[in-house]
């Protein structure tokens, strides 16, 4: 799994750890048993995921995982031999995504939860999205803006920073590209 086990177990676990806004990621290997991500771990490395959407963590992970493999294989026998079993009662464990969980609220969210989401989450799964006049509108980037917008929450604040703001809960959120029946 992409995850630095017994934390992240489970669904998506790099959408997840981008969402929590986690600076370090790991990619492990396990022996597998009866349970999600629950085997002995052969081996584990962790890399920095600070800033990186979904696409550049992810060719990080195949990266490191091409490091792994390369030097199990050497003597892939002991690895597994020797391989470390888990303690199942620490960790995490997180559910799969699926496309409701991408809908976003500038009501009830902050602006960096749906900068997050932005980086996160990218087909194929279901980009962040809101409905705006019966429309679904896809947020392909967004940005934290580097000046404070203050207003009602939802309200469109006008175009700065190079984009559009829009007051989240806590403070505006710069929306640089959009997609309306999948065209950016």
């Amino acid at each position: 799994p992409i995850s630095a086990i017994p934390f992240y177990r489970g669904g998506s676990p790099l959408n997840w750890m981008i969402i929590n806004g986690e600076n370090e990621a790991g990619a492990s290997l396990l022996v597998v048993d009866g349970g999600i991500d629950t085997g002995p771990v052969v081996a584990q490395r962790k890399f920095n995921i600070c800033g990186l959407n979904f696409i550049e963590a992810s060719e990080r992970a195949n990266l490191e995982f091409k490091a792994m493999f390369e030097f199990i294989c050497q003597d892939i026998e002991a690895m597994i031999k020797n391989a470390k079993p888990q303690d199942t009662s620490v960790g995490s464990h997180y559910t799969t995504r699926v496309p409701e969980d991408s809908e976003i609220s500038f009501k009830a969210m902050l602006d960096w939860e749906i900068e997050r989401r932005c980086r996160a989450l990218v087909p194929p799964i279901k980009r962040p999205f809101f409905n705006f006049s019966g429309i679904e509108v896809q947020i392909v980037q967004a940005d934290i803006c580097r000046r404070d917008f203050f207003g009602p929450a939802g309200r469109v604040a006008g175009r700065f920073e190079g984009g559009v703001v829009v007051i989240c809960r806590n403070r505006g959120v710069c929306i640089r590209k959009i997609s309306v029946n999948d065209k950016i």
